[in-house]
C-alpha cells in the first residue's frame, strides 16, 4: 500500500493531476477509449494509472482497451514485456474481487519496414528534415523552388515567397548539407513513422469504433511529437463525433515518472532495468539523440537486431557521422566513405552560399566544422 504522503510534492501533485484527467476522460466517453500501449516505461506508468483512475470513476479495473502496434521494428525485450503484460502489473488493484484480464491487442501494419524503404526511401534526422528531403530530391533540378526547400537550405522562414528573416526548425545544419547532393545514393522518406504508426492507429479507431485514446506523451521527452500537443486534450471531429486524445501525464518529469515506477513497484521493461535504455521505440530510428549509445547497447544485448539495424540503415548512420568503434567492419565503411561526404557536403555549400542570409547562415561556421570532420 503506497500513501500519499510518502510522495514527494511534485508527484502527489502529477498523480491526482493525472487522475483527474482520466476520470474526467473515461467519463465523456462512457469508457469507450483504448490506451496506446507501446510497452515502453511511459505507457507503462499510463496503464497503471488508467486502471487506478478507472476505479475512481466506478468502471472498474481494465475499461480501457490497451493496443500495442507492432511496427516490426520493437526490441525484442519491449516485445516480450507487450507479450506478457497481464494483471500483475496492476499492483494496487490485482486483489480487486472479479478482477478479469484481457490481454493487450495487438494491431499490424500493412507494409513492413523493408517494403516502406525499398519503395519510398530511408528517414535521415529526424521526420521534419526527412520530409523537407524527400521535397528537395523531387526537385533537384529546382533547387530553391518550394518553400520546403527553402526552409530547409536556406535555414530562414519564407511566407508567399518572401523571406521573414527568421530561423527555421527544419534548417539543415551545414555539416549534413551532403543529404541535398544528387549523388548522395539513396532516396530519403518521413514516410515511415506513417505507415507503421499513425495510419494503424486510425485503423485501430475505426475498427473499434472508439471515442478518444490514451497517450503516453510528455512535453518533457522533448521531440517533434512533443511539441504537437500544447495541453494534456486534444477534441478533433472523427467520423462525424468528438474523438479525445488524452495525455494524463503530459507536463510529468522524468523525475517523476521514476518516482512513480518505484513507490509503486511497478514492473517496466528490461529494456531499462537490464539493458540500460533510458528510451525505447524503433530501434534502428536515427532520430534519436542517443543512437550512437542505444546501437552499442544492441549490439551486445540483441545481436539479431543489430544485424537488422545495420542491413538496413548502416548508410544513413554513416551519414550521420554515428561512430560505432566496437564494429570494424563498420568503421572500415565509414571511413571509405568520409571522404565523398566532406566532398559532397562541400559542393552543396559552395553552391548555395551565395544565397544565404548572413543573419541566418555563416560560411565561418561550415569552415570550422569541415576542419572538425577532416580529423576522422
Amino acid at each position: 500500500m503506497v500513501f500519499m504522503d510518502e510522495l514527494s510534492d511534485e508527484l502527489n501533485m502529477g498523480l491526482n493531476d493525472a487522475l483527474f484527467r482520466i476520470k474526467r476522460d473515461i467519463q465523456r466517453t462512457n469508457g469507450n477509449m483504448y490506451l496506446s500501449f507501446s510497452g515502453g516505461k511511459d505507457s507503462t506508468v499510463l496503464a497503471q494509472l488508467i486502471q487506478m483512475g478507472a476505479v475512481l470513476s466506478g468502471y472498474g479495473p481494465l475499461v480501457v482497451d490497451h493496443v500495442h502496434i507492432n511496427t516490426g521494428l520493437e526490441l525484442e525485450s519491449i516485445s516480450r514485456f507487450v507479450d506478457h503484460f497481464g494483471p500483475d502489473w496492476y499492483l494496487p488493484i490485482r486483489e480487486i474481487p472479479n478482477f478479469e484480464y484481457k490481454a493487450v491487442k495487438i494491431k499490424e501494419p500493412k507494409m513492413k519496414f523493408n517494403q516502406i524503404i525499398k519503395e519510398y526511401g530511408k528517414p535521415v534526422l529526424s521526420k521534419l528534415k526527412s520530409e523537407h528531403l524527400a521535397t528537395h530530391q523531387k526537385h533537384f533540378d529546382d533547387p530553391l523552388g518550394t518553400t520546403r526547400q527553402k526552409h530547409l537550405i536556406l535555414g530562414e522562414q519564407f511566407k508567399e515567397g518572401k523571406p521573414l528573416g527568421k530561423r527555421t526548425q527544419v534548417a539543415l545544419a551545414m555539416k549534413h548539407f551532403h543529404f541535398l547532393h544528387e549523388d548522395l545514393g539513396y532516396q530519403i522518406s518521413n514516410k515511415c513513422c506513417d505507415i507503421l504508426k499513425k495510419r494503424p492507429a486510425e485503423d485501430i479507431v475505426k475498427e473499434g469504433n472508439y471515442d478518444g485514446v490514451f497517450i503516453g506523451v510528455r512535453t518533457a521527452e522533448g521531440g517533434a511529437r512533443s511539441l504537437q500537443y500544447k495541453s494534456c486534450i486534444l477534441i478533433k471531429e472523427k467520423r462525424g463525433k468528438e474523438f479525445y486524445t488524452s495525455m494524463p501525464i503530459i507536463d510529468w518529469t522524468d523525475e517523476m515518472v521514476e518516482e512513480f515506477i518505484d513507490k509503486f513497484n511497478l514492473e517496466i521493461s528490461e529494456a531499462y532495468t537490464l539493458q540500460g535504455f533510458q528510451r525505447t521505440g524503433c530501434f534502428l530510428c536515427p532520430f534519436g539523440r542517443t543512437i550512437q549509445d542505444d546501437l552499442k547497447i544492441i549490439y551486445e544485448t540483441e545481436p539479431n537486431r543489430y544485424k537488422a539495424a545495420m542491413h538496413w540503415m548502416r548508410d544513413i548512420y554513416i551519414d550521420q557521422d554515428i561512430i560505432c568503434y566496437w564494429d570494424d567492419d563498420y568503421m572500415m565503411a565509414y571511413e571509405q566513405r568520409r571522404p565523398l561526404i566532406i566532398k559532397m557536403r562541400k559542393e552543396m555549400v559552395d553552391k548555395y552560399s551565395l544565397y544565404f542570409n548572413p543573419d541566418i547562415r555563416k560560411k565561418a561556421k561550415l569552415e570550422s566544422e569541415d576542419k572538425q570532420m577532416s580529423l576522422f
